[in-house]
């Protein structure tokens, strides 16, 4: 998930999509200049807000500083024990990144936490990447995505990119899930205690 961030992220910054499209439909070959651009950018120098500082939050603030971001959180729960990097109210971070991603579980505290009024409150050039709960976004409140859900509409992917609730479904990720799961099984028939959520 937490890589599905960074490439959402630099996909749109970068606005990849357009530019695969621009190739691949001969558009590119049928110009006489050696390059084409629409505007894009970097991430040095940027401010990555996060909205949960959970285990994936934190890799993907790795991730960003490593690329070049200031990073700032939001704790969705209340509380966070992350030191690493500044910890900001919701209107600050809303106002300060550049960047917003969301890593929050679904509650009563994060339920439609992006609304009309966080979006008033965001740069206008800020990047959401939702890989949370329901712009990048891999997941909808609505699962799969309904047909007449308003974002299925936009088709400028320059300006939203939607995958579908596939950001946590890597070969790697996959197997570590089947290999856990096998384990919990084996341990159960021997009485052992594993991954045991109290």
């Amino acid at each position: 998930v937490a890589q599905h961030t960074v490439a959402l992220a630099l996909s749109v910054l970068e606005n990849l999509p357009y530019y695969d499209n621009y190739v691949k439909s001969g558009a590119y070959a049928s110009q006489p200049r050696f390059a084409h651009f629409k505007p894009w950018y970097e991430l040095e120098g940027k401010t990555w807000g996060i909205a949960g500082m959970g285990n994936i939050g934190r890799r993907v603030a790795k991730a960003a500083e490593a690329l070049g971001c200031k990073v700032i959180f939001f704790a969705t729960s209340g509380h966070s024990d992350c030191r690493d990097y500044e910890r900001v109210d919701w209107d600050t971070l809303l106002a300060q990144s550049d960047i917003l991603s969301l890593h929050c579980p679904l509650s009563d505290r994060t339920f439609h936490l992006m609304n009309a009024d966080a979006f008033s409150k965001m740069k206008k050039s800020a990047v959401l990447i939702n890989v949370a709960r329901g712009a990048g976004t891999d997941v909808f409140e609505k699962e799969p995505i309904l047909a007449d859900n308003p974002l299925a509409t936009l088709k400028e992917t320059g300006k939203l990119q939607l995958t579908p609730h596939m950001a946590w479904a890597s070969i790697e990720a996959r197997e570590r899930c089947v290999e856990e799961t096998c384990k919990n099984i084996a341990a159960f028939i021997s009485g052992e205690g594993r991954n045991l959520v109290v």
